[in-house]
């Protein structure tokens, strides 16, 4: 048995003189598991979203 990986995303905004960081830390599934996949696009949909949640900026 292989021993869990680690993964991290780490998100860094800047505006003007506000800032946003936004870390992500979470053990990888097996690969093909279906929730593997889910928590990917989780991931990414939230990321993409956070500059306008928290710093008010638009999203692209």
């Amino acid at each position: 048995m292989t021993p869990p990986q680690a993964r991290i995303t780490t998100l860094l905004v800047r505006d003007g003189d506000r800032a946003l960081e936004l870390t992500f830390r979470s053990l990888v599934t097996e690969t093909g598991d279906p929730t593997e996949a889910l928590l990917g696009t989780a991931v990414q949909r939230f990321l993409a979203l956070a500059p306008a949640k928290f710093l008010g900026s638009p999203t692209s």
